[in-house]
């Protein structure tokens, strides 16, 4: 707090337009400092599109990396946001080219971006809200923050230009300036509306739970109001969570918080610590304790003047006037009223004092913790067993290829199940799945709103390929995307067996005879297909070619036409030559294609026999 204990003063901040913008300023000392705010983040994209807003603020920047004044983007789960720094000339240039570019993206830089992200997001490690995010709300919402940024596997300009188009506009966007708006500043942003918040929609899933997996992150995260008294609470609970953890038992070396918004009334605040996997357990015992202790008793009258003081010398500090800047734009964005004064913040925490502790009893009732798999869970009220889908597709069934352990793959037009016991099974409605991994050996994995999650690999069910077109043939064209090949077996190719099946003696004799009479058909027809014309004298005509005439005098037919099949002093009509000659060799044609067909079909059954393999 200020030496001499007067609350600061909120300043008064000037509001005007840019282009149809709304804008906000302060007269600041020190370099100009601008940001251009859009209300479109990660909480507002489709699963299978995830991280498109990060590729278009990245591709806004492509063109501006060779300035040398300080500028920065980010993108969180309600916002976009394109920060600079510099002189007014630099700043103004600055907006006037992210505007522009929004506008006609670079479509050459598309596949750099998106690999350039992808090293990105392999370098983020675990985050305890977006794991807790996503158990509670799936892949909706704010629960989207818990899963990978599929979009950045596929996304093509085409895509990118259409979601900065309707969402990158003058009535989405808001704007601060640490002095007036630079003359002649310009913002030529595309019309548009403005967001809404993004809908998360509640998993279903039992309250409190304890979600266990591979972790070194230990927390609790909660639902609580979107007001100053309930943040004054989670700070004091912060606050003794590092005495306790760090500085007494010394089981963790940071303790954290961290707060989003959900919707215009709810937040999520998240209380954690880093430990090691055998002290897991004892930090969230401790981390439950402090909470519970904290509803049951509500925070000391020093605990709260403390708080007080740090939000006073924090509204007093010379950086603060940014904050206003930030928290005007961002209250026009969400729709909010302009924000409160710290007086009035202040009188709210007092008068708070005497039922926090009432309401935080309330926001327990919400949690989900998170813990290492290999650490005793917390017992009562914690559920902390598998949950299972309530509901099971109606459809065509699919043992499993092995041994049959009781296991079904459902799949209908409706629904696709895993059923694995009367009581256990997941389930993911098609119109409800906003994202289906796709690989080229036939492998599925279908998200459903609801947070399950279903793997579907061919080769682990009878007729697994007849399931996985049941799949295609039902599942959003628009949610499918690809993955890549895949480390299974190519979906249709036949099965190579290591050894030939073997035959018996029987079939060998067939075999043999077969072959062998073939061979004395096919030696009498191709004899009498190329023997020589025969000539006779019987005939007034002279020539007369008889039916064991062979093809070539068929194929001098075709080919050179009657008359080369006589001598030219005996060309005279020949009704008789004409007609033996063709005949003749039409049914030498036909024995050599008959024969040869004979032996291209027990070829092909002989083949066929050897790739099936052994029965069974």
């Amino acid at each position: 707090m200020p030496s001499d204990g007067v609350i600061p003063q909120r300043p008064e901040v000037q509001r005007g337009e840019v282009d149809g913008v709304p804008a906000f300023w302060l007269p600041l000392d020190g370099p100009f400092r601008v940001a251009l705010q859009f209300r479109v983040g990660q909480g507002h994209e489709p699963l299978s599109h995830r991280g498109i807003s990060h590729l278009v603020e990245h591709l806004a920047f492509a063109s501006l990396m060779e300035r040398d004044h300080e500028k920065n983007g980010f993108v969180d789960e309600q916002r976009t946001v394109f920060w600079a720094s510099g002189s007014e000339d630099e700043v103004a240039s600055f907006l006037l080219d992210v505007a522009t570019t929004i506008a006609h993206l670079p479509e050459a830089r598309v596949e750099t971006e998106r690999r350039i992200l992808s090293v990105e997001a392999s370098r983020r490690g675990p985050s305890l809200a977006g794991s807790m995010l996503s158990w509670r709300y799936g892949p909706t919402g704010v629960g989207l923050l818990g899963y990978d940024e599929l979009g950045l596997r596929w996304l093509d300009a085409a895509h990118v230009q259409y979601w900065a188009d309707q969402n990158f506009t003058r009535q989405n966007a808001a704007l601060w300036l640490s002095g007036p708006p630079p003359r002649g500043l310009q913002l030529p942003l595309r019309d548009g509306a403005r967001l809404s918040w993004p809908k998360s929609k509640d998993a279903d899933v039992p309250l409190p739970y304890c979600l266990r997996q591979a972790t070194h992150l230990t927390g609790v995260g909660l639902l609580v109001d979107r007001d100053i008294a309930t943040s004054s609470l989670i700070r004091i609970a912060e606050r003794r969570l590092q005495t306790r953890l760090r500085h007494e038992l010394g089981v963790a070396y940071e303790v954290g918080g961290g707060y989003l918004r959900v919707d215009a009334q709810t937040g999520h605040v998240v209380l954690g610590a880093d430990s090691l996997p055998e002290q897991a357990g004892e930090v969230l015992r401790e981390i439950l304790v402090a909470l519970q202790e904290l509803a049951a008793e509500g925070p000391n009258d020093a605990e709260v003047q403390r708080d007080i003081d740090l939000l006073s010398r924090a509204h007093g500090d010379e950086n603060a006037a940014l904050g206003w800047l930030d928290s005007y734009a961002l209250s026009e964005l969400l729709g909010e009223d302009e924000p409160r004064t710290p007086a009035q913040n202040v009188s709210e925490i007092r008068e708070a004092t005497g039922h926090q502790g009432k309401r935080l009893t309330r926001f327990l009732a919400s949690a989900i913790a998170v813990l290492n798999r290999e650490a005793e869970p917390p017992g009562e009220p914690f559920v902390s067993g598998d949950v299972w889908s309530k509901d099971v597709a109606e459809g065509r069934g699919f043992p499993p290829a092995g041994r049959d352990d009781g296991r079904r793959l459902i799949v209908g037009d409706v629904a696709l199940s895993v059923v694995m016991g009367e009581d256990r099974r997941a389930t993911v409605q098609f119109d409800r799945c906003p994202a289906c991994l796709w690989w080229a050996d036939g492998s599925r994995v279908l998200y459903g709103e609801d947070g399950f999650l279903l793997r579907v690999k061919p080769w682990e069910w009878k007729d697994g390929n007849a399931a996985i077109a049941l799949i295609d043939s039902n599942a959003d064209p628009t949610a499918f995307v690809a993955m890549g090949e895949g480390t299974g077996p190519p979906p249709v190719a036949p099965p190579r067996p290591s050894v030939l099946p073997a035959t018996s003696r029987g079939q060998r004799r067939a075999r043999i005879l077969g072959w062998l009479l073939w061979v004395l058909i096919s030696a009498l027809l191709l004899g009498l297909a190329l023997s020589p014309p025969q000539r006779s004298t019987e005939g007034p005509y002279g020539i007369t070619i008889q039916l064991d005439c062979g093809s070539r005098s068929s194929v001098a037919v075709v080919l050179h036409g009657l008359p080369s099949t006589v001598g030219a002093a005996e060309r005279r009509p020949c009704r008789e030559q004409a007609t033996g000659s063709a005949l003749g060799g039409l049914v030498g044609l036909v024995s050599i294609v008959f024969a040869a067909w004979i032996a291209w079909r027990w070829r092909r059954r002989d083949l066929a026999r050897r790739r099936a393999g052994p029965a069974g």
